[in-house]
């Protein structure tokens, strides 16, 4: 008896040392020399977010996120989402933030939706009071930044395409190149390795697919409709016919009041240009991008966008002709 009283005694004590541990590990200040980004994908689970915070340096010891998680009922309330860290944070702090039940202080959310261009990227992060929309364009020059994605890029004038449209939790504090910065870590940690050889075993570029998931972006809203769409552009460029699309001339004509026109000279006019447009016509989806790489391949050579939103599809250009007589 007296053997089993020591042992519960030993127990006791040494759970509370692993626990008053737990309690110093979990508060202990972590001073972070320079911001860290952290990327907490969706589907990852606790497993694989601890294993993101733990890479990057945003916190010391997994067991003790681990039982933080587990203790304070937070296993299951981490959400998705792009998180930086700087100055003095611990594993509480980190913890509050990522299930978002507090804000870092001097932070602002700002929202970049899908499609846009950098220009209305610019305005949306001015209204909020970043940044200047001025700065903001002026720091978007890809000789600015050193990621391997832009090399291949024959245009090296815009960073159009590459600002990848997300939700972001900026610090006030933040310049225009650390918000660019940021836009462009997000493109390269959401465009995978995976995706990256598939482009290369395609025998495409990433500047092709890029500018083309901009275009398949402005088309249609729908995942399968893109994967369709971006069947026919790739089968047209291949056989050496014009794109034809609307967008790239509604992209050509954004600071004109001049009407629709089919026959505009511009380099952005598909109509009368073969290939692909100079440049992407606006921060494509990662959804766009990925049917741009994994097209539904179809006999369709044509489609439309009836005035319901649905898309029309057509294997010849009689039955493209008939389409648009019955829809448009």
């Amino acid at each position: 008896m007296k053997r089993l009283g020591y042992a519960a005694l030993a127990t006791v004590a040494v759970g509370g040392m692993l626990f008053g541990y737990y309690l110093f590990a979990s508060r202990r200040p972590l001073s972070l020399v320079q911001p860290v980004l952290v990327t907490v994908s969706a589907g990852s689970g606790t497993e694989g977010a601890v294993e993101a915070l733990y890479q990057a340096g945003a916190i010391r010891s997994r067991w003790v996120m681990y039982a933080h998680l587990f203790l304070t009922g937070q296993r299951t309330a981490i959400r998705a989402g792009q998180y930086t860290f700087t100055g003095d944070t611990s594993i509480v702090t980190v913890t509050n933030t990522i299930t978002r039940r507090i804000n870092l202080p001097n932070e602002l959310q700002v929202t970049l939706v899908e499609g846009w261009t950098s220009e209305t990227m610019a305005e949306q992060l001015a209204s909020v009071g970043l940044v200047r929309a001025g700065d903001f364009l002026a720091a978007a020059q890809p000789q600015s930044y050193p990621y391997t994605f832009l090399h291949d890029w024959p245009n090296p004038t815009t960073l159009e395409g590459f600002l990848f449209p997300d939700t972001y939790r900026f610090y006030q504090s933040d310049t225009a190149h650390d918000v660019v910065d940021k836009l462009l870590a997000n493109f390269d940690a959401k465009l995978t390795p995976a995706l990256r050889q598939q482009i290369i075993d395609q025998g495409h570029t990433l500047y092709q697919v890029i500018t083309l998931a901009s275009i398949v972006e402005k088309e249609a809203s729908r995942s399968d409709d893109r994967a369709i769409i971006a069947d026919i552009f790739w089968k047209r460029l291949a056989a050496g016919k014009r794109l034809e699309s609307d967008v790239t001339i509604l992209y050509a004509l954004r600071h004109s009041d001049q009407p629709f026109d089919v026959n505009i000279e511009s380099t952005y006019n598909t109509y009368r240009n073969a290939g692909l447009p100079p440049s992407p016509i606006c921060n494509p989806s990662l959804d766009a991008i990925t049917a741009v790489i994994n097209p539904t391949a179809t006999d369709y050579w044509y489609f439309l966008a009836a005035p319901s939103g649905e898309v029309i599809y057509s294997t010849t250009y009689d039955e493209h002709l008939a389409a648009k007589q019955q829809y448009l």
